[in-house]
């Protein structure tokens, strides 16, 4: 008798699904309704895939401190026909839990107990479970959420797959919400000033900052997590405020405006007090008040790098020296044979790295060109050079665009893409579209940073939405 067992990563649901539907891929502000999502699931499945048979069960991998099951594993574990595997949460994230999925569908597939598996997940690691699975005769159906960034299931996983069927916004939109605690919503006293307090931050703040993240702060306005975090606090200390107080939106920007106007100053103080110990007996000219210096170029540099990239360059060369100091000779070359491609999980770890040094929220966006610099730094401390003039076309901006729809928008975007890239990323593309993975990321991204300019910034989910079906359009008719 044909049966079928459904195999659900909750992370990459409630990562994945956040961002359609809330955009956000921080799992605290996601409040999933689990009910509503694992009936969705089944009845996507026994409509669009009837031939799979009869329901066995769902598998729900999920992780926790020491894999102890919490109070909302238990209410999982009580819909009927669902099993909870758990996992191990460190600091690191989550450990074991592709190990439990790739447990349960060898097991399951060896004793010829399924026929189909229907997979809910993204990691690459999980590829050679789907092979072996297939090995066994189990037809394997990936099923993914639709992405709002590039791809959010690995390539080599949706191609080992035997199909990929997407869940839409349409379909999921309801089975996730925002958690909001507006119990403690308050307003300030009229007294307090947050715009000094967040300027007494700033100004203490900036000396032990590094250049990097000061210059974040300048000229983006983007605080680094834990300095937003402590300012956070302050306002509600100084306010006589529970920690769980929620602040206005309106407090925290103008502390935050505070914030950046005290490390502005600062810095050009400190600027100031250095040029005098260089220069004993000059007389004392005002600091700068625009952006922070670029280090000097390190030896080794790419002549050719703009000099507001270069401090990426030296952060992924010094990357690049502790890596290679840490791996034995086997990985080394292994990375190498690899060149000019780098491995997804140092890629991560590499960006990660980068985001830090700025001092930017984990998950911030890093530009293009930071990227590549990095990665040429990277490469030059394994020894090898790599060569950014063959992408130098690409660093150019894109146009302005006048379409206020965002549909139109969209599609003049995409023309502008297609005339600066090459048949094979166009047909790259074309297939990822088509099977529903998602836009390419470095087209996505400047899509909604341009879009941020004329539609207003940040852009709404639906609108995003919308654009990237204008895009989707004009590959269409342009490239056709």
């Amino acid at each position: 008798m044909d049966r079928y067992a459904v195999f659900v990563d909750a992370g990459y649901v409630y990562a994945a699904g956040g961002a359609l539907v809330l955009d956000t891929v921080s799992r605290t502000q996601v409040n999933l309704d689990h009910a509503a999502f694992i009936g969705r699931l089944r009845s996507i499945i026994d409509t669009d895939f009837p031939q799979s048979g009869d329901f066995l069960r769902i598998y729900w991998y999920d992780a926790a401190p020491r894999g102890v099951a919490q109070a909302e594993h238990d209410r999982i574990a009580d819909h009927p026909g669902v099993k909870v595997r758990l996992g191990r949460l460190t600091r690191q994230g989550q450990k074991g839990v592709d190990s439990l999925v790739l447990r349960d569908m060898m097991r399951l597939a060896s004793e010829h107990a399924i026929c189909t598996a229907f997979l809910v997940a993204g990691d690459e690691d999980l590829r050679q479970g789907v092979i072996e699975a297939q090995d066994y005769g189990v037809k394997v159906l990936l099923l993914g959420v639709e992405p709002t960034f590039g791809q959010n299931q690995a390539e080599p996983l949706v191609r080992e797959a035997d199909e990929l069927r997407v869940l839409t916004f349409e379909e999921l939109h309801d089975c996730f919400a925002r958690v909001h605690d507006d119990t403690h919503a308050v307003v300030l006293a009229d007294g307090l000033d947050a715009y000094a307090i967040g300027f007494d931050a700033g100004e203490g703040w900036a000396p032990s900052a590094n250049p990097a993240g000061r210059r974040a702060v300048i000229e983006h306005g983007r605080l680094p997590q834990e300095a937003d975090v402590e300012l956070i606090r302050r306002l509600l200390d100084l306010g006589d405020l529970p920690r769980t107080a929620q602040l206005p939106d309106s407090v925290l920007s103008e502390a935050r405006d505070g914030f950046r106007a005290g490390v502005e100053k600062a810095t050009t103080a400190g600027d100031d007090e250095r040029a005098a110990e260089s220069a004993p007996g000059a007389p004392t000219l005002p600091g700068p008040t625009g952006p922070l210096p670029v280090p000097e170029r390190p030896g080794g540099a790419p002549e050719g790098m703009p000099m507001d990239q270069v401090w990426a360059f030296s952060e992924g060369n010094a990357f690049g020296r502790t890596w290679l100091d840490a791996q034995p000779q086997d990985e080394v070359r292994y990375v190498r044979a690899n060149f000019p491609y780098l491995p997804r999980d140092i890629d991560v770890d590499l960006l990660h790295h980068l985001v830090r040094e700025m001092g930017l929220p984990e998950g911030a966006f890093v530009e293009d060109g930071d990227r590549r610099s990095a990665r040429a730094g990277f490469w030059q401390a394994l020894g090898m050079e790599l060569d950014l003039g063959a992408r130098k076309s690409q660093r150019a901006g894109y146009e302005p665009i006048a379409e206020r729809d965002p549909v139109a928008f969209g599609r003049a975007f995409a023309r502008q893409w297609i005339a600066r890239s090459s048949a094979e990323e166009i047909e790259r593309a074309r297939n990822l579209i088509e099977k529903r993975i998602g836009l390419p990321s470095d087209a996505d991204a400047a899509l909604l940073r341009l879009a941020a300019v004329t539609l207003g910034d940040p852009v709404p989910v639906d609108v995003k939405h919308r654009l990237r079906d204008g895009f989707k359009d004009g590959l269409e008719s342009g490239a056709s």
